[in-house]
Formats: C-alpha cells, structure tokens, sequence
C-alpha cells in the first residue's frame, strides 16, 4: 500500500475521467519533489501561487526539480525539509469544445408592424476554446476547486443571450426585422452574435468560433396570435373593411352551424346590421337594384318578395298588397265563390275545389269582372201613393182680359 501512494505521487497528469474539462485542478497543494508531470498535447499546466502564475508547462513530461525548473524554487514547501513544492497547479484544456448547448427566454417586445407584446425564446448550439490559459484561471476559475465545465459553460450561456438579446430586439424595435420571419436574418444573428459575445469573453481567455442551429421564435401563442391576426389584416383588406369582413365570417360560421343542425349564431345579429348597411351602400350606388320590401321577413328570399310583389288586380291590374281583398283602385273583390257551396275559389276556377260543381259562366266570372255601372239618369220623382181622400177639384182658369180697342 505504501508503494502504491508512493507511486501515485510520482506521476502528476489529468485522469481520463477529467479529460472532457476545460480545466482540471491537482487536488493536492503539496507537490513532491522530483514528481514527473504529463502535460498532453491539448493543455497547459500553470502553477499557481499567492494569486500568480509563477511557471507554466507546455506539452510534454517534466521532472519537478528546482535545479531544472528555478520557478519552482520560489515556492518550497520548508515544512517538508525542501522535498516538496507548495502550489495550486491546474491543468487547462486548449482544445475546441463543440455542441454546447443554450438556449433561454432572450425579452418581451413590441411587434411593430401589430402592436402586440410577444416573448421571444432563443436555442441553439455553440463552440467554445481557451485562447488564454492564464486569464482563465485568474479571472474566471480563482483558486477555487473547479471538477466539471458546469459552472464555466453556465457563465458562458449567460453572456450569450446577453448579448444576443441586445442585438436582436434592437433590430426588431428598430423596425428593422418583423417578429414573424425571423429565420430569415438567422446567418446574420450568428455572424454579428459571435463578434458581440467574443468582446465579452476576450476577456476571460475564451472564444467562441462559431454558432450553430440557432433559433430565435415566439411562444406557441404568440404565433397563434400573430397569425390569426395576419389572416384578419388580409381578408379585411379583400373585404374592404374590417367590419365588412367580420360580417361575413359571421354569415359564414351561422350557416356552417346550422348545416351541421346547431341553430344560430348570436352573433348572426349583429353580422346581419353590418351586412345590411353594405346592402344598403350598394342601393345607393346602384339605384337599378331592387330593394326588397320593408315588411319583408330578414331571411325571406328574394325571390318570394318579388313574386308577392307582383300580384295585381284581376281587373285593371293594379298592383295589390299581400294580403288584399279588394282592388283599392276599382273596388273588385279578388276572391270568387262556388255557385253551389260557396266555398272560396280562385279567380278563372271552371269547377269547384270542395263539391266539384262546374261554374257556369256568370258565376265564374268574379264580381270583378261584372261591367263597369253607367252614370244613372236624371231621377224621376217616386209617384206618391193613393191617399185614402178623393182628389180636390182643379182650380178653374183664370179670366181672359178683353183687349183693348185699337190695340
């Protein structure tokens, strides 16, 4: 056992179960003498001391010897009688760590085309490298006990969608690019996101090369949202309004209801006032299109309202109402009546729905149709009757005057 420990002090490297970090921290502070450091072809090894790099190793195997190395000579440990060196030593990966991933909510905006607050949310892949061993153990790692990339590459996700938050809803406020679409500007997002967020990591000794399968998008509802209102925005301008438009979805979705037996739509009401003030701007436009009468019902076809629109009068032809039983122009009854029953028949019926009775002419023609009367003639007096008395006697003549000689 004791030359097993022994042994493992020799030989100073980072284990394999270490090797996918950034960085890897000996855990021992007190480093034997004579101990042979493995340094790999992707790391540095730094020594660290009192908050300084006092030496580094590139690639390759080194004996721990102050004679070979004078760094090491400055931080003897005395308390082992000079047979060990005192130090942090941490090993740093200068190898390209591809396919991290982030992804994060990056703001809510105002889409300036509609006017509506959306959240955007931004994934996607990123590659990261140590281009400078030193700044990363000193301004980022310190001299605390760093196992795993968790805590380096959850920095670095932050400092991503920092700094594609800015550049991105500065775009979209700007008027720039639309909320809807956004894939479009993507190589431009990557390209301008990877100089934004290496200014920030240039100065902890990190870059990132590249950017991959980024996407920025909205909230399912969001997109639900914009979309919907999209559509709206299209249709109402084929529509000529809004309103016009709402109307006719209106009409629309009743009349699918009621196929499908639902009944009405309430809000068919008011889709009809909208539809029927359409209606009446096209009258006034176009005058030569009948109205339909004012006391017709609002789903009464057009049809039904022209033909009773054209009944008129046996007779003369005057235009009727409905529901009239006398010409208001020549007094005719519309009606006839069987000359047996009496039952009601239609003018020109030659038999008699209910008894079956033929109509003789006269009775078959209406009383509409009887001959117009002609003006009665001067009245003659009514004689009186008798009087039970016998007649007075005439009054005799009067008197003839004798005329005058030489007259």
């Amino acid at each position: 056992m004791f030359f097993k420990d022994q042994l493992a002090q020799q030989f100073i490297a980072v284990p394999d179960s270490a090797k996918h970090q950034l960085i890897y921290k000996w855990p021992n502070n007190s480093i034997k003498k004579l101990s042979a450091a493995i340094v790999d072809a992707d790391e540095q090894a730094l020594f660290v001391s009192r908050g300084m790099v006092v030496g580094k190793f590139g690639p390759g195997r080194y004996s721990l010897d102050a004679k070979e190395w004078p760094f090491l000579g400055g931080i003897v440990d005395w308390a082992t009688d000079g047979n060990a060196y005192r130090a942090e030593l941490f090993f740093v990966s200068t190898k390209q760590f591809p396919n991290e991933k982030f992804g994060a909510k990056l703001d809510n905006v105002i889409d300036p085309r509609t006017n509506l607050v959306v959240t955007l949310r931004m994934y996607g892949e990123y590659a990261v490298r140590v281009t400078d061993p030193e700044k990363l153990v000193l301004e980022l790692t310190g001299t605390g006990q760093t196992d795993s990339n968790e805590d380096i590459l959850n920095w670095v996700d932050q400092l991503i969608v920092k700094s594609l938050r800015h550049f991105v809803t500065s775009q979209i406020t700007a008027g720039a690019w639309p909320v809807l679409g956004l894939a479009t500007f993507l190589p431009e997002i990557e390209t301008n996101g990877v100089s934004a967020v290496n200014k920030e990591l240039e100065q902890y000794g990190l870059v990132v090369p590249k950017f991959g399968n980024v996407d920025v998008s909205l909230s399912d509802e969001d997109a639900a949202q914009l979309k919907t209102l999209s559509k709206d925005t299209a249709y109402s301008q084929l529509a000529g309004s809004f309103g016009a438009y709402v109307a006719g979805s209106a009409l629309i979705g009743a009349g699918e209801g009621m196929a499908k037996g639902e009944g009405g739509n309430p809000a068919l009401l008011a889709a009809g006032l909208g539809v029927g003030g359409g209606m009446g701007s096209a009258y006034a436009a176009n005058p030569s299109v009948p109205v339909p009468p004012a006391g017709s019902p609002p789903n009464q076809p057009a049809d039904g309202g022209a033909a009773a629109a054209s009944r008129t009068c046996v007779k003369c032809s005057a235009a009727l109402s409905p529901d009239a039983r006398f010409c208001p122009e020549c007094g005719s009854p519309q009606t006839a009546t069987c000359v047996k029953c009496g039952a009601a028949l239609s003018p020109g019926s030659k038999f008699c729905g209910e008894c079956g009775t033929a109509q003789t002419a006269p009775e078959q023609t209406p009383a509409a149709e009887a001959p117009t009367p002609t003006p009665p003639a001067a009245e003659t007096p009514a004689p009186e009757p008798p009087s039970a008395q016998p007649p007075a006697p005439p009054a005799p003549p009067a008197p003839e005057t004798p005329e005058e000689p030489g007259s």
